[in-house]
C-alpha cells in the first residue's frame, strides 16, 4: 500500500471524483467546491484563499454574501411568491371589508 501524503487543512479526497475543498467562515457559513483529479493543489488552495478573504470582507463589514445558487435562487422565488400571494390577500381582504361596511350602511 503507497502511503499517502496529507492534504492542507480544508482539501479532502474523494475516491473516484477527485477532490472537495471547503471554507466555513461562521456565522456565513460554508462553501465548497469539487476539482476533478488532475488539478493542482495550488489551484485549489487559491480558490480556497479567495472565497476566505472574500467572507471575511463581508463579516468585517457586516454583510452577508448570497450565493447564486440554484437553491438560493429558488429560495427567493418562494419568498417573493409568498410576498406576493400576501399582497393579494390583503387586497381581497379590503375588498371584502369594504362590500360588508356598504351592505351594513344600506
Amino acid at each position: 500500500m503507497i502511503p499517502r501524503t496529507p492534504l492542507p487543512t480544508g482539501i479532502f479526497r474523494e475516491p473516484g471524483r477527485g477532490f472537495r475543498v471547503e471554507i466555513r467562515i461562521r456565522p456565513l457559513g460554508l462553501r465548497r467546491r469539487r476539482f476533478p483529479r488532475g488539478t493542482p493543489i495550488d489551484a485549489m488552495l487559491a480558490w480556497r484563499a479567495a472565497q476566505q478573504a472574500e467572507m471575511l470582507a463581508h463579516r468585517a463589514a457586516g454583510t452577508v454574501p448570497v450565493p447564486d445558487t440554484a437553491k438560493a435562487r429558488a429560495a427567493r422565488l418562494r419568498r417573493l411568491d409568498l410576498v406576493a400571494l400576501l399582497d393579494r390577500a390583503a387586497g381581497a381582504l379590503e375588498r371584502i371589508a369594504t362590500i360588508l361596511e356598504q351592505g351594513v350602511r344600506r
